[in-house]
């Protein structure tokens, strides 16, 4: 059962409310623990302390903003995804209003395949490797291609992309924690791909391609009997499945009504997965709750 591999008891410590009255989609805290960051519907990314005091309020992008975090390795910088095109770098003990880097992507448009929906390619994710120098955006399916780009941090330089591995909107991509050239990234179209990063091309750096038969919402590298090439898959059904990425199907499967049944609820259709995390010598956790109007839980 569910409720057998997750099983430790965690409880609410503090509790902050946005006065803004705008949806929350993604939240993180940074390397020190020292402060947390929420992304609004708004477009806003409030970066709070440890208390839940408001430290910086970011106006981040023009459009939908998609997701944020705070770098792996410095704990002021955080990174913000939009619909516009861009990811952007902030330093919260400098400015709120502008950002230190724009990520953009300054390839030549004229070459892509198929009539493109927008001129620019929405991002929908993004992540940094380990030692935050190689920055990933993935984006929405822009004519005939969804892309993965890639750039140099430190140079705010475009080192190129991957376009041919996925074939419908990019919602996830993760660095593995420890192999600086590893990463994976999943797709509504179902797939999660693994690439070696110190490759020349996408082919060769294609290592593995897994299919969900589901849409792919989240990722997250985990380690089992000290072998670190493990991934978990949550799906836009809430369902979870657990690959060792040298196979070519999952070794285990939970369903949404296996969820629900893991954190004792009764409706599978209004339980969810939040995330998934890292866990010390149990290797991850998952998050999950119920939108129950009569008894809602995480």
């Amino acid at each position: 059962e569910l409720s057998d591999v997750f099983s430790n008891p965690y409880h609410v410590s503090q509790t902050t409310l946005s006065l803004n009255k705008a949806y929350v989609l993604s939240v993180d805290v940074n390397s020190d623990g020292s402060q947390y960051c929420a992304a609004f519907s708004n477009r806003h990314v409030n970066v709070y302390s440890q208390n839940f005091t408001t430290n910086a309020v970011i106006r981040s992008h023009e459009q939908a903003i998609t997701n944020c975090a705070f770098s792996k390795t410095d704990p002021n910088l955080i990174i913000t995804s939009s619909i516009d095109g861009s990811i952007r770098l902030w330093d919260v003990r400098t400015s709120a209003e502008k950002p230190s880097i724009v990520f953009k992507d300054t390839s030549d448009k004229s070459k892509h395949e198929g009539p493109p929906m927008r001129p620019d390619k929405p991002v929908l994710c993004f992540d940094t490797s380990a030692d935050s120098r190689l920055l990933c955006g993935g984006t929405e399916q822009v004519g005939e291609d969804a892309f993965l780009l890639f750039w140099d941090i430190r140079e705010n330089s475009l080192m190129g992309g991957y376009w041919e591995s996925h074939q419908d909107d990019i919602t996830t991509i993760k660095f593995h924690p420890t192999e600086k050239d590893k990463m994976a990234s999943g797709s509504t179209d179902g797939l999660v791909n693994v690439f070696d990063l110190s490759e020349t091309t996408e082919d060769d750096a294609l290592e593995t391609c897994h299919n969900t038969e589901d849409s792919v919402s989240g990722l997250h590298w985990y380690t089992k009997k000290e072998n670190s090439k493990y991934l978990a898959i949550s799906t836009h059904t809430e369902g979870l499945q657990l690959w060792n990425t040298d196979d070519y199907q999952p070794y285990q499967t939970f369903t949404r009504g296996d969820v629900c049944h893991g954190i004792r609820r009764s409706k599978a259709e209004l339980t969810y997965i939040v995330g998934m995390h890292e866990q010390e010598e149990k290797g991850f956790q998952v998050l999950a709750g119920s939108r129950s109007a009569v008894n809602s839980c995480l």
